[in-house]
């Protein structure tokens, strides 16, 4: 089967090849080097339990309201749009001879891409909700093998030739992340990952060994927007995906405390300096705690749907001791949470930072 759509992005693919992006800092490295954290003056502690989260939380919730009033607008996601420039390098201008496995935006690490090349000539590409595979030797030959639909606008790709499976990043919005769910018990299980009006990460593994008819094995549905990607020379595919932190029910339906934060707000944006807040600050804390202590912190913590044939089963990522939080107290809490994992999902491995919302 000749490709004529397909022509123009697969020549496109081949000339990027060559091209560096130089200035997209976006590598897990560097997302999380010292250049972004002073190391000079901040250091992170590991908590020790839940209590311990629960605390951190608390004392983080009570200095946000404080500071900004959000309870102004519920329910309230503590969550921003993540943008990123990428600039293309003009240079290139001829096609590559010398082809290497990663485009090499950090040495050693591969990162992912939207067109992989095997040793055999196939040719993997991923176009919209599609995933392509191409006999693409010899050039002149190029022909279309078969696409699987994969009812998600896919962003980028690692190819594990070894093992003949490709994992598909992408990013679905709101209730669009259970609309093909093949169940009405998956959907509903779907639901208990909050993603109205949130970004979630997908994950899809996919068997490639019968390049005629590759086939999903399973995927995963993450709570929270992908912020880096890397494959370093262990091979292990490793994540980095800010997740939005939910208000409590019980502070977003306490009626005492919103009246108390807009007594607050009213006085302290009547800016007379004769008037000591302290008091109302350390009631509003109070209450805070009061709300918080209801909570059972583990349901806040950010878990996935993982999805295989017709079964869905949730699973819980963190646990309260394998977070760390900075030694400040945050006034826009957010948390980035760490997976890393194998080509197949297996043996993963997850840690989270509380940060003030994106800043790292």
């Amino acid at each position: 089967m000749k490709i004529s759509s397909l022509a123009l992005t697969l020549m496109t693919c081949l000339l990027l090849l060559s091209c560096s992006n130089t200035s997209q800092d976006s590598t897990l490295g560097s997302a999380l080097s010292s250049s972004k954290v002073p190391q000079e003056r901040t250091s992170l502690r590991q908590l020790a339990d839940c209590e311990d989260y629960r605390r951190s939380f608390t004392n983080s919730i009570t200095r946000q309201l404080l500071d900004q009033g959000l309870l102004r607008e519920m329910p309230m996601m503590m969550e921003m749009a993540v943008s990123s420039d990428v600039a293309v390098s003009a240079d290139a201008i001829t096609v590559p001879t010398n082809i290497t496995g990663t485009n090499l935006q950090e040495t050693t690490v591969d990162e992912p891409d939207l067109f992989e090349t095997m040793k055999d000539g196939t040719m993997l590409v991923l176009q919209e909700e599609k995933l392509h595979i191409l006999r693409a030797f010899p050039p002149t030959e190029m022909s279309l093998l078969t696409s699987l639909t994969i009812d998600v606008a896919a962003e980028k790709m690692f190819l594990d030739e070894s093992h003949q499976r490709v994992i598909i990043l992408a990013t679905s919005y709101g209730y669009e992340a259970t609309r093909n769910l093949p169940t009405p018990g998956q959907r509903s299980a779907s639901l208990s990952i909050p993603t109205a009006g949130s970004a979630n990460t997908e994950v899809i593994f996919v068997d490639i060994s019968d390049k005629t008819k590759p086939a999903i094995i399973n995927r995963w549905l993450l709570q929270g927007s992908l912020l880096d990607v890397g494959r370093p020379p262990n091979n292990r595919i490793q994540l980095a995906i800010q997740v939005p932190l939910q208000l409590p029910n019980a502070i977003q339906n306490d009626l005492l405390l919103q009246k108390k934060l807009s007594e607050y707000y009213k006085a302290k944006f009547a800016n007379n300096p004769d008037q000591d807040l302290s008091e109302m600050e350390i009631e509003i804390g109070a209450l805070v705690a009061q709300a918080v202590i209801k909570q059972d912190m583990e349901e806040i913590l950010p878990n996935t749907l993982l999805i295989s044939g017709s079964n869905s089963q949730e699973i819980p990522w963190l646990g309260c001791d394998v977070i760390s939080e900075p030694d400040l107290t945050l006034n826009s809490l957010g948390m980035t949470l760490l997976v890393s994992f194998e080509s197949d999902g297996s043996n993963y491995q997850t840690s989270a930072v509380l940060n003030n919302a994106w800043q790292l």
